[in-house]
Formats: structure tokens, sequence, C-alpha cells
């Protein structure tokens, strides 16, 4: 059973290899005349050599980007 405190330790999961989506599923529409990219900064590296983060803000960062394009989008 998933309880608060296995999903909080979610996010300190060191994320190690770049992932492209080329059409994600999308719920509902998304307006064919939107065009462009939102990029999101966030944590994905918590374990270095020899020290392991224990807070959010502390985390090495990764770059999260969505293009939209023609009713679609990407990761």
């Amino acid at each position: 059973m998933t309880t608060l405190k296995n999903m909080s330790q979610l996010g300190f999961t060191n994320l190690e290899e770049e992932v492209m989506l080329d059409d994600l599923h999308v719920q509902g529409k998304i307006p064919e005349w939107l065009s462009g990219s939102l990029i999101r900064n966030g944590p994905a590296k918590f374990d270095l050599d020899k020290q392991s983060l224990k807070h959010w803000f502390d985390g090495l960062a990764m770059l999260h980007k969505f293009s939209f394009n023609a009713g679609k989008v990407a990761y």
C-alpha cells in the first residue's frame, strides 16, 4: 500500500537518463494554434560520490521541456 511517506520519497529518486516522448497521450484537447515550448526546472540527482542530499532545493537540476505543435505535445 502506498503511503504519504512513500510518495514523498519518490521526489528524491535519482534520474540518470534522458527521456524523450514524441507524442504524449492527452486528456481533452490542445488548441491547434498553440505552438511553442514550456521549460521547467526541477531536482534530479540527490546521491553524489561521497554525499547524499536530503532537501529538494539541494538536488542537481534537470530541465523538462514540453513542446506544443498542431494539437500535440512532446516531452
